[in-house]
């Protein structure tokens, strides 16, 4: 017997007695239906789908229809493997859910998924199974959600991942080297891997002791055969552009351009030339703004290469800068110590007009476009706490479009720490290599890298 009892209105207990009429207080079983529809679809970023035990679907969310298109009435009866696209099958998909759900009381997992208009997304769906009399469920009832915003985010945070690997590789390849053939080999494969181009090419002009210009070219994803039958390109109107600086070229099929196919003996691609459709060039400027020569790059399907591929190109063709930033003390105040702590405090260091203020002789500072000063009245760790002829580095950096740099030096848990994690704030695209720099402590240095690392800076190499 119940002593108990809910009012309809939901809001308050009502003590009955034993033999009390119940027959007022039962809830018309259409009301609760209702109630537990509206439940269901007010929920409209989540799919709520009840299925029979065949697959087909009793039951739509007005979230099902918002993520997948379907109406309920288009859906009723209908199996839910079409939500799944192919090479996996829609059915074969579905029952291996509903065979996960009745065995392991969970199925289904992340992964493309089909609207009604044919677009894929990427969803997280959970089936779990309905019973009535186990072990045989008389149902299943599919949580569906869109997470393409979420893929979306781990897909472009793993090309950018990539796209620093190979700038960074190439880098140090520019670094360490001093033969131009290994240095343009280097930045020709480089292209190819960053624009997912199936052939590159660098053209450059050298000059030789006796002052004579010519040009010379290296190769990437083709054998040399393949243009050595060719003569060096010339300033036609397709190449022109490239060859004079005047900035990049992007085609989706290089053989409808207006601008091809103009000149003689070919007018076109000759014959036996590797097939191109998509075309991408980009000229390489030296500093003093000289074209040097250019980046070519080709695929034989068309519509390959977009502003990613541009964006990529230009940040290995566009040449690196280099900076230093370093302490330039007059009187920094409580900076300074006879009793330092090493943390907050420091002896005295790096003070203005002392050979303990200039940069040391070892580094080779004929490539240093600019030396920012910082700390002169305070403690400053941060180099873009530093200025260079009364130009802040961050305004230094953007004046020059720069959107990622690479910071070496010390001290790895102060200044470098400091320094990267303004840089991030930024909003510059922040690597930190590891094997030059040096740290004050180990224990703070491995606070530091756990810092950094957090805050999206790249560490690569070890202190």
């Amino acid at each position: 017997m119940i002593s108990n009892i809910i009012q309809d209105d939901g809001n308050q207990i009502v003590p009955l007695s034993k033999s009390a009429d119940l027959t007022s207080y039962r809830l018309d079983s259409r009301i609760v239906l209702a109630r537990h529809r509206q439940i269901l679809h007010s929920a409209i970023e989540t799919g709520i789908i009840t299925l029979n035990r065949n697959g087909l679907v009793t039951g739509w969310s007005e979230g099902a229809r918002h993520i997948l298109g379907w109406t309920e009435q288009e859906m009723l009866g209908e199996s839910l493997g079409r939500i799944f696209p192919a090479p996996d099958g829609g059915e074969h998909v579905l029952r291996a859910e509903m065979i996960d759900a009745t065995s392991m009381g969970r199925g289904g997992h992340e992964g493309w998924r089909l609207r009604k208009s044919g677009d894929q997304f990427w969803a997280a769906g959970e089936m779990t199974p309905l019973f009535d009399h186990p072990p045989e469920p008389i149902g299943f009832v599919k949580i569906l959600r869109d997470l393409t915003d979420k893929r979306q985010s781990e897909i472009n945070l793993l090309q950018e991942t990539r796209v620093l690997e190979i700038l960074n590789q190439t880098s140090a390849t520019l670094s360490r080297e001093n033969n131009l053939e290994v240095i343009v080999q280097a930045v020709t494969d480089a292209g190819v891997a960053l624009t997912e181009a199936e052939f590159g090419a660098f053209f450059y002009n050298v000059t030789n002791d006796t002052g004579e210009s010519y040009m010379l070219y290296t190769l990437s994803g083709a054998p040399h055969e393949a243009f050595s039958k060719f003569p060096m390109p010339r300033n036609t109107e397709v190449f022109a552009p490239t060859f004079s600086g005047a900035g990049m070229v992007r085609s989706d099929d290089i053989t409808r351009d207006p601008r091809y196919g103009k000149n003689a003996p070919g007018e076109g691609m000759p014959e036996g030339h590797l097939p191109v459709r998509s075309y991408l060039a980009v000229p390489v400027v030296s500093r003093s703004g000289a074209v040097l020569g250019g980046l070519f790059f080709g695929h034989s399907k068309s519509g390959v290469f977009n502003e990613h591929s541009e964006r990529n190109l230009g940040g290995l063709a566009g040449e690196a800068h280099a900076i230093a930033t370093r302490d330039h003390h007059v009187d920094p105040g409580q900076h300074f110590s006879d009793h330092p702590d090493f943390v907050d405090t420091w002896p005295p260091h790096c003070v203005a007009g002392t050979p303990g203020s200039k940069l040391t002789d070892e580094l080779d500072m004929t490539h240093l476009e600019a030396i920012f000063d910082k700390g002169e009245r305070e403690a400053a760790y941060s180099g873009f706490e530093g200025q260079s002829n009364g130009i802040r580095l961050v305004e230094w950096l953007r004046d020059r479009d720069i959107s990622s740099i690479e910071i070496v030096g010390i001290a790895t848990d102060h200044c470098v720490r400091a320094t990267a994690l303004d840089a991030v704030r930024e909003g510059f695209a922040t690597t930190v290599r590891l094997d030059l720099t040096a740290g004050v402590a180990q224990s703070t240095v491995d606070l530091a890298l756990v810092e950094m690392g957090a805050a999206g800076v790249r560490l690569i190499g070890s202190p």
